[in-house]
Protein backbone atom coordinates (compact mmCIF):
# COMPACT_ATOMS: atom_id res chain seq x y z
CA UNK A 1 0.00 0.00 0.00
CA UNK A 2 1.52 3.31 -1.07
CA UNK A 3 1.91 6.11 1.45
CA UNK A 4 0.39 9.47 0.52
CA UNK A 5 3.08 12.07 -0.18
CA UNK A 6 3.01 15.04 2.14
CA UNK A 7 5.34 17.61 0.59
CA UNK A 8 6.90 20.68 2.15
CA UNK A 9 9.51 23.22 1.00
CA UNK A 10 11.29 25.25 3.66
CA UNK A 11 13.69 28.13 3.09
CA UNK A 12 15.98 28.52 6.10
CA UNK A 13 17.20 32.09 6.42
CA UNK A 14 19.48 31.37 9.37
CA UNK A 15 21.17 28.06 10.16
CA UNK A 16 19.67 26.18 13.08
CA UNK A 17 16.10 27.36 12.45
CA UNK A 18 14.74 24.65 10.15
CA UNK A 19 12.38 23.34 12.82
CA UNK A 20 10.64 26.72 13.02
CA UNK A 21 9.53 26.23 9.42
CA UNK A 22 7.41 23.17 10.24
CA UNK A 23 4.43 22.86 12.55
CA UNK A 24 4.28 20.18 15.22
CA UNK A 25 1.96 18.10 13.02
CA UNK A 26 4.16 18.52 9.95
CA UNK A 27 7.16 17.10 11.81
CA UNK A 28 5.40 13.73 11.93
CA UNK A 29 3.51 13.84 8.62
CA UNK A 30 5.79 15.43 6.01
CA UNK A 31 7.62 12.67 4.14
CA UNK A 32 8.89 14.68 1.15
CA UNK A 33 10.99 17.67 2.20
CA UNK A 34 12.90 20.24 0.15
CA UNK A 35 15.22 22.56 2.05
CA UNK A 36 16.82 25.73 0.68
CA UNK A 37 18.95 28.36 2.37
CA UNK A 38 21.56 27.87 5.09
CA UNK A 39 21.56 24.85 7.39
CA UNK A 40 23.98 23.26 9.84
CA UNK A 41 24.35 20.12 11.96
CA UNK A 42 21.50 21.17 14.25
CA UNK A 43 19.08 21.20 11.31
CA UNK A 44 20.29 17.80 10.13
CA UNK A 45 19.78 16.41 13.63
CA UNK A 46 16.23 17.78 13.61
CA UNK A 47 15.46 15.98 10.33
CA UNK A 48 16.99 12.79 11.67
CA UNK A 49 15.33 12.69 15.07
CA UNK A 50 12.06 14.62 14.78
CA UNK A 51 10.84 14.09 11.20
CA UNK A 52 9.67 10.57 11.85
CA UNK A 53 8.34 9.61 8.39
CA UNK A 54 10.81 11.47 6.18
CA UNK A 55 11.62 9.39 3.10
CA UNK A 56 12.49 11.90 0.34
CA UNK A 57 14.92 14.73 1.03
CA UNK A 58 16.15 17.38 -1.41
CA UNK A 59 19.05 19.48 -0.09
CA UNK A 60 20.45 20.37 -3.52
CA UNK A 61 19.75 24.09 -3.06
CA UNK A 62 20.78 24.18 0.60
CA UNK A 63 24.16 25.32 1.91
CA UNK A 64 25.77 23.63 4.91
CA UNK A 65 27.56 26.17 7.08
CA UNK A 66 29.94 25.69 9.99
CA UNK A 67 28.54 25.03 13.44
CA UNK A 68 30.43 24.79 16.72
CA UNK A 69 28.59 23.43 19.74
CA UNK A 70 27.01 20.44 21.45
CA UNK A 71 23.62 20.38 19.68
CA UNK A 72 24.75 18.78 16.42
CA UNK A 73 24.47 15.25 15.07
CA UNK A 74 27.22 13.60 17.08
CA UNK A 75 26.17 11.12 19.74
CA UNK A 76 25.66 12.62 23.23
CA UNK A 77 28.07 9.94 24.42
CA UNK A 78 30.77 11.90 22.55
CA UNK A 79 31.15 14.69 25.06
CA UNK A 80 32.39 18.20 24.49
CA UNK A 81 32.03 20.93 21.93
CA UNK A 82 32.53 19.87 18.33
CA UNK A 83 33.25 21.85 15.16
CA UNK A 84 31.14 20.79 12.17
CA UNK A 85 32.88 22.21 9.07
CA UNK A 86 31.06 24.03 6.31
CA UNK A 87 30.37 22.18 3.03
CA UNK A 88 30.64 18.80 4.78
CA UNK A 89 27.68 16.51 5.36
CA UNK A 90 27.87 16.24 9.16
CA UNK A 91 29.16 13.08 10.72
CA UNK A 92 26.33 10.87 12.06
CA UNK A 93 23.87 12.87 9.92
CA UNK A 94 21.23 10.14 9.82
CA UNK A 95 22.82 7.63 12.20
CA UNK A 96 21.43 8.33 15.64
CA UNK A 97 22.58 8.09 19.24
CA UNK A 98 21.16 4.56 19.47
CA UNK A 99 23.53 3.53 16.68
CA UNK A 100 20.84 2.91 14.09
CA UNK A 101 20.18 4.59 10.76
CA UNK A 102 17.04 6.38 9.65
CA UNK A 103 15.13 3.47 8.14
CA UNK A 104 12.41 5.64 6.58
CA UNK A 105 14.87 7.52 4.36
CA UNK A 106 14.75 6.38 0.72
CA UNK A 107 15.96 9.21 -1.52
CA UNK A 108 18.42 12.04 -0.87
CA UNK A 109 19.79 14.85 -3.04
CA UNK A 110 22.86 16.31 -1.35
CA UNK A 111 23.79 20.03 -1.43
CA UNK A 112 25.39 21.08 -4.70
CA UNK A 113 28.30 22.75 -2.89
CA UNK A 114 29.16 19.76 -0.71
CA UNK A 115 32.85 18.80 -0.66
CA UNK A 116 32.83 15.80 1.66
CA UNK A 117 30.52 13.30 3.35
CA UNK A 118 31.26 12.86 7.03
CA UNK A 119 31.75 9.58 8.82
CA UNK A 120 28.66 7.47 9.53
CA UNK A 121 26.49 10.05 7.71
CA UNK A 122 24.04 7.49 6.27
CA UNK A 123 25.20 4.36 8.04
CA UNK A 124 22.45 1.73 8.40
CA UNK A 125 19.90 3.72 6.42
CA UNK A 126 18.47 0.40 5.35
CA UNK A 127 15.74 1.84 3.11
CA UNK A 128 18.02 4.17 1.13
CA UNK A 129 17.81 3.44 -2.60
CA UNK A 130 18.93 6.74 -4.17
CA UNK A 131 21.61 9.28 -3.34
CA UNK A 132 22.53 12.21 -5.62
CA UNK A 133 25.96 13.79 -5.19
CA UNK A 134 27.40 16.95 -6.69
CA UNK A 135 30.55 17.30 -8.79
CA UNK A 136 32.33 19.01 -5.88
CA UNK A 137 32.65 16.03 -3.56
CA UNK A 138 36.20 14.76 -3.08
CA UNK A 139 35.93 12.49 -0.05
CA UNK A 140 33.51 9.79 1.08
CA UNK A 141 33.99 9.37 4.83
CA UNK A 142 34.40 6.16 6.79
CA UNK A 143 31.28 4.07 7.39
CA UNK A 144 29.24 6.76 5.58
CA UNK A 145 27.01 4.31 3.67
CA UNK A 146 27.81 1.07 5.47
CA UNK A 147 24.88 -1.35 5.81
CA UNK A 148 22.76 0.58 3.30
CA UNK A 149 21.66 -2.77 1.98
CA UNK A 150 18.94 -1.38 -0.30
CA UNK A 151 21.48 0.76 -2.14
CA UNK A 152 22.07 -1.02 -5.44
CA UNK A 153 22.83 1.92 -7.76
CA UNK A 154 25.05 4.95 -7.33
CA UNK A 155 26.83 7.65 -9.32
CA UNK A 156 30.07 8.81 -7.74
CA UNK A 157 31.34 12.15 -9.06
CA UNK A 158 34.63 12.12 -10.97
CA UNK A 159 35.92 14.58 -8.37
CA UNK A 160 36.04 11.92 -5.64
CA UNK A 161 39.67 11.15 -4.77
CA UNK A 162 39.27 9.18 -1.54
CA UNK A 163 36.84 6.53 -0.34
CA UNK A 164 37.56 5.81 3.31
CA UNK A 165 37.34 2.66 5.38
CA UNK A 166 34.05 0.73 5.45
CA UNK A 167 32.40 3.50 3.37
CA UNK A 168 30.20 1.11 1.37
CA UNK A 169 30.48 -1.98 3.54
CA UNK A 170 27.57 -4.38 3.06
CA UNK A 171 25.84 -2.54 0.21
CA UNK A 172 23.94 -4.24 -2.61
CA UNK A 173 25.81 -3.15 -5.76
CA UNK A 174 25.89 -5.47 -8.77
CA UNK A 175 28.33 -3.54 -10.97
CA UNK A 176 30.49 -0.60 -10.07
CA UNK A 177 32.64 1.91 -11.97
CA UNK A 178 34.87 3.89 -9.64
CA UNK A 179 35.43 7.59 -10.52
CA UNK A 180 38.34 8.67 -12.68
CA UNK A 181 40.15 10.81 -10.11
CA UNK A 182 39.99 8.25 -7.31
CA UNK A 183 43.44 7.61 -5.85
CA UNK A 184 42.70 5.60 -2.71
CA UNK A 185 40.20 3.13 -1.27
CA UNK A 186 40.30 2.44 2.42
CA UNK A 187 40.15 -0.61 4.63
CA UNK A 188 37.12 -2.79 3.79
CA UNK A 189 35.60 0.04 1.73
CA UNK A 190 33.46 -2.36 -0.35
CA UNK A 191 33.78 -5.49 1.78
CA UNK A 192 30.80 -7.82 2.03
CA UNK A 193 29.14 -6.39 -1.11
CA UNK A 194 28.27 -9.97 -1.90
CA UNK A 195 26.22 -9.21 -5.05
CA UNK A 196 29.01 -7.26 -6.72
CA UNK A 197 29.80 -9.02 -10.00
CA UNK A 198 31.83 -6.41 -11.89
CA UNK A 199 34.05 -3.49 -10.91
CA UNK A 200 36.07 -0.97 -12.90
CA UNK A 201 39.20 0.47 -11.29
CA UNK A 202 40.39 3.87 -12.62
CA UNK A 203 43.90 4.59 -13.86
CA UNK A 204 44.63 6.94 -10.94
CA UNK A 205 43.89 4.39 -8.23
CA UNK A 206 47.21 3.50 -6.59
CA UNK A 207 46.47 3.09 -2.88
CA UNK A 208 44.49 0.14 -1.51
CA UNK A 209 43.82 -0.39 2.17
CA UNK A 210 43.48 -3.93 3.45
CA UNK A 211 40.33 -5.93 2.62
CA UNK A 212 38.62 -3.36 0.34
CA UNK A 213 36.85 -6.12 -1.65
CA UNK A 214 36.78 -8.82 1.01
CA UNK A 215 33.96 -11.33 0.64
CA UNK A 216 32.59 -9.89 -2.62
CA UNK A 217 31.80 -13.50 -3.45
CA UNK A 218 30.06 -12.93 -6.78
CA UNK A 219 32.87 -10.87 -8.29
CA UNK A 220 33.61 -12.23 -11.76
CA UNK A 221 35.11 -9.27 -13.68
CA UNK A 222 37.67 -6.63 -12.72
CA UNK A 223 38.32 -3.97 -15.36
CA UNK A 224 41.53 -2.13 -14.54
CA UNK A 225 42.30 1.04 -16.52
CA UNK A 226 45.74 1.44 -14.96
CA UNK A 227 48.56 0.26 -17.25
CA UNK A 228 51.19 0.02 -14.48
CA UNK A 229 50.15 -2.35 -11.67
CA UNK A 230 49.51 -0.72 -8.30
CA UNK A 231 50.80 -2.54 -5.25
CA UNK A 232 48.24 -4.87 -3.72
CA UNK A 233 48.43 -7.98 -1.56
CA UNK A 234 46.28 -11.02 -0.92
CA UNK A 235 44.14 -9.07 1.53
CA UNK A 236 42.93 -6.75 -1.25
CA UNK A 237 40.64 -9.41 -2.72
CA UNK A 238 40.52 -11.51 0.42
CA UNK A 239 38.31 -14.60 0.48
CA UNK A 240 38.09 -14.63 -3.32
CA UNK A 241 39.49 -17.20 -5.75
CA UNK A 242 41.33 -14.91 -8.14
CA UNK A 243 41.91 -17.44 -10.98
CA UNK A 244 38.11 -17.47 -11.47
CA UNK A 245 37.95 -13.66 -11.85
CA UNK A 246 38.58 -12.12 -15.27
CA UNK A 247 40.98 -9.16 -15.20
CA UNK A 248 40.54 -6.92 -18.24
CA UNK A 249 43.35 -4.49 -19.13
CA UNK A 250 43.63 -1.58 -21.58
CA UNK A 251 46.80 -2.50 -23.52
CA UNK A 252 48.92 -5.50 -24.43
CA UNK A 253 51.81 -3.88 -22.56
CA UNK A 254 49.65 -3.75 -19.44
CA UNK A 255 48.80 -7.43 -19.88
CA UNK A 256 52.52 -8.27 -19.85
CA UNK A 257 53.11 -6.15 -16.75
CA UNK A 258 50.21 -7.61 -14.77
CA UNK A 259 51.27 -11.16 -15.63
CA UNK A 260 54.44 -10.48 -13.66
CA UNK A 261 52.89 -8.44 -10.83
CA UNK A 262 52.42 -9.79 -7.32
CA UNK A 263 48.82 -10.95 -6.75
CA UNK A 264 47.56 -9.44 -10.02
CA UNK A 265 49.16 -12.34 -11.89
CA UNK A 266 46.75 -14.75 -10.18
CA UNK A 267 43.73 -13.35 -12.02
CA UNK A 268 42.48 -14.63 -15.37
CA UNK A 269 44.18 -11.86 -17.34
CA UNK A 270 42.72 -10.64 -20.65
CA UNK A 271 43.05 -7.70 -23.01
CA UNK A 272 39.85 -5.62 -23.08
CA UNK A 273 39.74 -4.18 -26.56
CA UNK A 274 37.36 -1.30 -25.80
CA UNK A 275 38.27 -0.51 -22.21
CA UNK A 276 38.88 3.11 -23.33
CA UNK A 277 35.13 3.48 -23.86
CA UNK A 278 34.74 3.53 -20.09
CA UNK A 279 37.69 5.83 -19.49
CA UNK A 280 36.31 8.38 -21.94
CA UNK A 281 32.77 8.25 -20.60
CA UNK A 282 33.39 8.40 -16.89
CA UNK A 283 32.29 11.84 -15.75
CA UNK A 284 30.68 9.90 -12.93
CA UNK A 285 31.41 6.51 -11.52
CA UNK A 286 28.41 4.26 -11.83
CA UNK A 287 26.79 1.07 -10.70
CA UNK A 288 24.22 1.09 -13.43
CA UNK A 289 25.67 -1.87 -15.26
CA UNK A 290 28.41 -2.77 -17.71
CA UNK A 291 28.02 -3.97 -21.27
CA UNK A 292 30.08 -7.16 -21.54
CA UNK A 293 30.19 -6.81 -25.32
CA UNK A 294 32.80 -4.05 -24.87
CA UNK A 295 35.38 -6.54 -23.72
CA UNK A 296 37.35 -9.37 -25.19
CA UNK A 297 36.27 -12.86 -24.24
Amino acid sequence: MSVKAVTKTVNVSSAGLLKSGLTTDERTTVNNLTVTGMIDARDVKFMRDEMTVLDTLDLSAAQIVEYTGTAGTRSPYQSGTYVYPSSVMPQFSFYNENYSGKASLKSVKLPSGLSSIGEYAFCQCSGLTYIEMSQNITQIGQWSFAHCNSLSSLDLPATVTSIEEFAFYYCNFVSLILPTNLTSVGYAAFAQCSNLASITLPANLTSYGSYPFDACYNLRTVINLRTVPANIDYYTFYNLYMPSIKLLLPTSTAVSSYMEAYCWKDFDINLGYKVSAIANNNAYGSVSGINDSLYAN
